[in-house]
């Protein structure tokens, strides 16, 4: 699968010249929606014309108090305005009416992570996309960040045995959907794309302490060759984004919460030194090896997701993409660690979703 997407910028730019900046509007101003007023004003392709929340006082912030852009507390106006595209940045279990409503009204759209909560919503929303020939992108900013990227170059061509990551903060707290749906997702997308291929199966369990949804949860991905595992709560003291991928040739370890070096490179690993055809006991070598911290040129994902899904309506670059496919295996994933976290840890085969949807 090539997932590094290129495109003649002067091409583009002379396109934009001729038809002006994508018209955007910006439903929900929430926790992204601040980052992505910033972002689509810097963005010189795109012009923010319109936003939306319920709540008028989050209209204040830098970017739109002292501007011309429109403000409106009602989605309808939004999505039966004149806009180019639309990004709907509000609480998970609103996305999937909002994105049928935007799509049905002519509109391209990007939606905050997830995309719909279940894969037969994702899949009936790609489906509008393609037959009226509009861009529809699930927000899967791991995709676009440029340590993950690294890794999957590192690890090819290498057989991956496990990985596992963690995934913890205290808050932000939902109330809508669980940890799995807002944390783990993350994770699943990594690994799908890391991993490139989907999981078999998955089981996962989880534990409410708060309120209606699960606050913490455990699950289990089990690939051809390998096993993965996600541990997400927003119920600890420490915020940790750690990935850790271990391979026949070496451990990698992503933090994503150091921005100065987010990779360590540990070449070490296992090997076994007595043939398997020999009925003796194995014997086993530890190989040590030097730490590396690759130089990582920074860049800010949720930016770079902005501007492919700026370049998809330029280009004309409708569903299935590779980052449209990764996106539905990913809701995919997360539906069955979902029904699997709600029947007690039961094991939830993939097949059986993708014959749902």
């Amino acid at each position: 699968m090539d997932c590094e997407v290129f495109y003649n910028e002067s091409i583009q730019d002379a396109k934009m010249q001729e038809k002006g900046p994508v018209s955007f509007a910006l439903i929900g101003i929430g926790y992204w929606g601040p980052n992505y007023v910033r972002i689509l004003n810097d963005e010189y392709r795109a012009k923010l014309t319109m936003v939306c929340d319920k709540d008028p006082s989050r209209f204040g912030i830098r970017g739109i108090k002292k501007s011309d852009v429109v403000q409106t507390t009602d989605a309808k106006k939004v999505i039966g305005s004149n806009v180019e595209a639309v990004v709907i940045s509000t609480p998970a279990s609103t996305h999937f009416e909002l994105c049928k409503q935007a799509l049905n009204n002519g509109k391209n759209v990007l939606v905050e992570k997830p995309l719909a909560l279940s894969a037969a919503q994702a899949t009936e929303l790609y489906q509008i996309a393609r037959d009226d020939k509009l861009v529809l992108m699930g927000g899967m900013v791991y995709l676009y960040n440029n340590a993950v990227k690294y890794m999957r170059e590192r690890i090819h061509g290498a057989k991956i045995l496990h990985a596992f990551s963690l995934r913890t903060a205290l808050g932000p707290i939902r109330s809508d959907v669980g940890a799995i749906w807002d944390l783990a997702i993350h994770d699943f997308s990594i690994m799908r794309y890391l991993f490139d291929e989907t999981p078999s199966r998955v089981w996962c369990v989880g534990e409410r302490l708060l309120g209606p949804v699960e606050d913490i949860a455990i699950a289990w991905l089990h690939f051809s060759n390998s096993v993965a595992s996600s541990r997400v709560s927003w119920m600890d003291p420490v915020k940790r984004r750690e990935f850790t991928i271990v391979t026949d040739r070496s451990m990698m370890i992503l933090d994503d919460a150091n921005i100065s070096s987010p990779i360590q490179i540990y070449e070490k690993g296992v090997e076994v030194t007595k043939p398997i055809s020999d009925f003796g006991q194995f014997k086993f070598q530890i190989k040590n090896g030097d730490v590396i911290l690759p130089y990582i040129q920074y860049g800010e994902p949720l930016a770079s997701q902005v501007s492919r899904f700026i370049d998809r309506i330029m280009t004309k670059e409708r569903p299935m993409t590779w980052e449209d496919d990764i996106c539905l295996d990913t809701i995919r994933i997360s539906e069955a660690a979902d029904k699997s976290l709600k029947s007690g840890g039961k094991t939830c085969l993939l097949e059986e979703s993708a014959k749902a949807a």
